[in-house]
């Protein structure tokens, strides 16, 4: 099913590897090349985190012609009772 979160994770990855030849191995992401390397490390650390830090900015408009809401979403509170 689709998920707009996800959606934005994927988006986000794509501009990780885009910029900084990584990726964010916390999500899937598209790109199968042999050379793509996770962002942990401290140089590609870096990158990623920086390109985290612009795409929190403007997230919303980079990513938002991409990820539309979902058509319906329902959320669910946690409790328990003893």
């Amino acid at each position: 099913t689709y998920s707009q979160k996800h959606c934005y994770d994927l988006c986000k990855n794509y501009y990780t590897i885009k910029n900084c030849n990584c990726y964010n191995p916390g999500v899937i992401h598209l790109n199968d090349s042999a050379d793509l390397k996770s962002c942990f490390g401290i140089n590609r650390f870096d990158c990623a985190y920086k390109v985290h830090l612009e795409l929190h900015d403007i997230e919303k408009n980079l990513c938002s012609n991409f990820c539309p809401s979902e058509c319906k979403n329902t959320e669910f509170e946690l409790s328990s009772s003893i």
